[in-house]
């Protein structure tokens, strides 16, 4: 896809779609042979010119100007009905091969957002001759020429309930839908939980985002970016869905819990089904604690009514069940805090485990009994390289307080991790009453993002 430049803003165009769907777009040609692309966006952008008119794209060769977000409606088809219902395309009137191929590239990528809808002339809606000499069928043709391959939601046997199971489904897809949501309608499944709730992934994936929704992606305009969530300003803790942590699962499709208390992860993490991602809340705009739960599949129809979404409820087929050390590693004898090493794979636990966690894990086990002891028969002075190349010992690196994660890693590439798995499993259940290591992993309050440790000898 060709970039999009957004940094110009039409003077006239209406927020919002006053409730309408997107059906078609319409193709313009802009004023006659000869004008430059700059400056047909500066006479929509520049309040001294005067237009009065505006389009949401304005294309020639190689250049798209995104002047009017299309969740908002562009003043360009002469009749409100078409404006609020359409995207408005002002094309280079020269109509070159170049140009073609550029406006059939943005028809493509729109139709991935929004359905695969028609082509139709701007004086269809009003009597005038645009486009000129543009014919669609051959725009059409060239946008058809490659398409997205397409990526199913999710499998409806595979997506876990995200909430536990005590706890009712408060408001369905599209049920209430005017009374929040400026959309239309409701485009997502709420959970009724009390603050503190453990909130599970529904299906494994990768973090994409996890934060305060004023962290979200995108510009003003850049609404697809960040799948048409509000962006308030920053420190606006009532604004949009609050704290928010959206995942991508294998098949492309995104999934969004929103309105947490507490999250726990950054983008670039894997997750598994029945991983704890968040503690519920009530942050953003919310009525009381509860969680938001958006699914949007690998190519959204941003313009079905809920802004792309789609109804999670079919898809969520299993019931609430976080994954516990005990799934985890494999199998354990409950009440004796020992578990078998079978099926446990630590170095991709280091992967997936965040850092504050790591450390936690390994101060707690190397400060007991049990854990000295391991230490001391199989890992203590086995000797491994650093970042740096240097070699180096466990008991060298415990000198120090905070251990970097380059090191972290090559620890576990170094011992042996049936021999940590059980010494971590061991400690932390004794510590808690026998409350699996892995939920207490989970528990520990995460670093600062972005923030980097240091070693510094105690």
């Amino acid at each position: 896809m060709v970039n999009i430049d957004e940094s110009r803003t039409a003077v006239n165009y209406t927020p919002g779609r006053q409730g309408r769907r997107v059906d078609k777009f319409v193709i313009h040609h802009w004023g006659v042979d000869g004008q430059k692309h700059d400056d047909v966006v500066d006479w929509f952008c520049n309040p001294a010119k005067g237009a009065q008119t505006s389009a949401h794209f304005v294309v020639s060769g190689g250049r798209v100007h995104c002047i009017v977000s299309p969740a908002d409606t562009a003043w360009h088809a002469g009749d409100w009905d078409a404006n609020t219902t359409s995207i408005g395309i002002e094309c280079r009137p020269e109509a070159t091969a170049a140009d073609y191929a550029t406006v059939a590239e943005l028809v493509r990528w729109l139709r991935a957002q929004y359905g695969d809808l028609p082509l139709r002339p701007h004086k269809a809606f009003f009597g005038t001759s645009c486009p000129g000499r543009w014919d669609l069928a051959r725009l059409d043709r060239e946008a058809r020429g490659f398409k997205p391959p397409v990526k199913a939601p999710p499998s409806p046997d595979g997506a876990m309930r995200p909430a536990p199971g005590m706890y009712p489904i408060t408001q369905r897809y599209r049920e209430n839908s005017t009374a929040y949501n400026s959309a239309g309608m409701h485009g997502a499944l709420d959970y009724g939980v009390p603050v503190g709730t453990p909130l599970v992934a529904p299906e494994d994936g990768t973090v994409v985002f996890d934060g305060w929704a004023w962290d979200l992606p995108g510009g003003p305009n850049d609404w697809a970016s960040r799948w048409y969530l509000i962006k308030p300003a920053v420190g606006d803790t009532k604004g949009g869905g609050g704290i928010i942590t959206i995942f991508r699962n294998s098949a492309g499709s995104h999934w969004a819990l929103c309105h947490a208390s507490q999250s726990f992860y950054q983008v670039g993490d894997r997750v598994r089904a029945g991983q704890v991602l968040q503690r519920s809340g009530a942050t953003g705009i919310a009525t009381g604690p509860h969680s938001h739960v958006n699914l949007w599949p690998a190519y959204p129809n941003w313009g079905n009514g809920a802004y792309g979404a789609i109804d999670p409820e079919p898809y969520i087929t299993r019931p609430y069940a976080p994954i516990t050390a005990t799934s985890w590693q494999g199998s354990a004898t409950t009440g004796t805090g020992t578990a078998t090493n079978t099926a446990f794979d630590f170095l991709e636990w280091i992967t997936m485990a965040k850092q504050a966690d790591i450390n936690k894990a390994l101060t707690a086990w190397a400060s007991s009994p049990e854990g000295q002891a391991v230490l001391g028969r199989a890992v203590l002075d086995r000797q491994f390289k650093d970042s740096q190349g240097r070699k180096i010992s466990l008991a060298y690196v415990l000198k120090y307080d905070k251990a970097n994660w380059d090191t972290v890693r090559a620890i576990a590439q170094a011992v042996r991790p049936s021999s940590i798995a059980l010494a971590v499993w061991t400690y932390t259940s004794k510590l808690n009453g026998n409350k699996d290591a892995y939920q207490l992993l989970t528990d520990a309050q995460p670093t600062t993002a972005g923030s980097t440790t240091t070693m510094k000898e105690a």
